[in-house]
């Protein structure tokens, strides 16, 4: 039965050659104009809208490897806030962001292998989240680098809670 329609198809194609070609070619456009728009719509929603300076925002990549097998990352090394602010003027604050993952224990039973992102002491002041509990400045002092900032949906996970604050 499909064999049918792909011979009465094929024949009506060659047939009328003209429509046939004027409809193909505004098939071919309506689908790449339509890989276009979405192409265009994912690369806007890949960035997050809702930070207050989000125009004084800016994100730097990190490109590894040898020539002819680079990759690139949004992650980016520890000496990267130092290094920029040496390198550029007007710069007021840089973080570096490395997603690494880590194994530990909730209140001292749950073993949890969870992926961590690792961010230095301005964060928090570049972009704008809210914190929902606690003070916003204590979480990523230097000094204190084993403080941990998590959401409400991982609180719930591990802890059944939200009121997390002082637990381990």
């Amino acid at each position: 039965m499909i064999k049918n329609y792909f011979k009465i198809a094929l024949r009506n194609l060659l047939k009328y050659k003209l429509y046939s070609t004027i409809n193909l070619i505004g098939l071919s456009l309506g689908l790449g104009i339509s890989m276009l728009i979405f192409l265009f719509v994912q690369h806007e929603n890949s960035f997050d809208d809702f930070h207050v300076n989000k125009d004084r925002i800016a994100r730097g990549l990190w490109e590894s490897g040898e020539e002819g097998n680079v990759s690139t990352s949004a992650s980016t090394p520890m000496a990267f806030p130092t290094t920029i602010k040496a390198k550029f003027d007007g710069v007021e604050k840089v973080t570096h962001y490395v997603t690494t993952g880590a194994l530990a224990k909730v209140e001292g039973e749950q073993s949890i292998d969870q992926s961590l992102h690792v961010v230095s002491a301005d964060f928090l002041d570049i972009f704008s989240f809210d914190v929902l509990k606690g003070e916003k400045n204590p979480f990523l002092n230097e000094k204190e680098a084993n403080q941990i900032v998590i959401t409400e949906d991982v609180a719930e996970v591990y802890y059944g809670t939200t009121d997390v604050i002082g637990k381990t």
